[in-house]
């Protein structure tokens, strides 16, 4: 799997990312974008994954809402079968609608509900999860361990939502389920530990070996670029 391009956004609306991730990830390509430059797509014809980490979206929702084609560009992807993979602030942008201060910001739409902010944290502490139904990253019966610190929580509305995880430990995305999956697209509230979860690189990195064109790892090089 050398060589395999992951993007990744890197931003002041996405800051959580830690080292411990890329040295786990050492096997790939990793390449940055920003989600608040218009005009900016958060990946190319040869990424074979995307990594969207946490941060404070809601921040910078007016800005973040108004950039469509960035938006569009990352719904299109999950249509297309890119294995996505987001946490926390990354689940936001993968809503339909972000509600924050008495306002509604549209996100990107690639999971059908909405999220809502509040002033109090909704989610705190140490998480656990256990993985009980099939997915692109992990296999059943794997417990993951992270954390979780959110000020929102999930808005569900007609549309059901599917999950891959019952939450041990925490509070999840809702009904003490977490990791929300559509197509080859997975997010949730949990932050996993890198090192606590060894699986989750390894089945990153599987994933994007595995579903994606042929074309995307003929492309791969072999040093680390960045695109800010």
């Amino acid at each position: 799997m050398k060589g395999i391009k992951v993007g990744y956004l890197r931003d002041a609306a996405f800051s959580f990312t830690t080292r411990k991730i890329w040295s786990n990830w050492s096997k790939a390509v990793l390449n940055s974008s920003q989600s608040l430059r218009f005009k900016v797509t958060p990946y190319r014809k040869d990424y074979a994954a995307l990594y969207i980490g946490g941060g404070f979206p809601e921040k910078y929702a007016e800005v973040l809402s108004a950039n469509r084609s960035f938006l569009e560009s990352i719904r299109q992807a999950a249509l297309n079968g890119l294995p996505i993979y987001a946490e926390c602030g990354g689940l936001i942008l993968l809503a339909q609608t972000l509600r924050w201060e008495d306002r509604a910001y549209p996100m990107a739409g690639v999971f059908p509900f909405d999220v809502e902010g509040f002033v109090t944290p909704q989610g705190h502490g140490y998480s656990e999860l256990h993985v009980d139904q099939p997915n692109p990253f992990f296999p059943t019966g794997l417990v993951l361990h992270g954390h979780e610190f959110h000020y929102s929580r999930i808005s569900l509305g007609d549309k059901p939502a599917d999950t891959a995880c019952a939450v041990l430990r925490g509070v999840g995305c809702f009904q003490k389920r977490d990791l929300v999956v559509t197509k080859n697209v997975m997010a949730g509230y949990t932050h996993l530990h890198a090192l606590a979860t060894p699986e989750w690189a390894k089945g990153f990195l599987n994933a994007a070996h595995r579903l994606v064109p042929r074309s995307a790892h003929r492309n791969a090089s072999h040093t680390i670029e960045a695109m800010v």
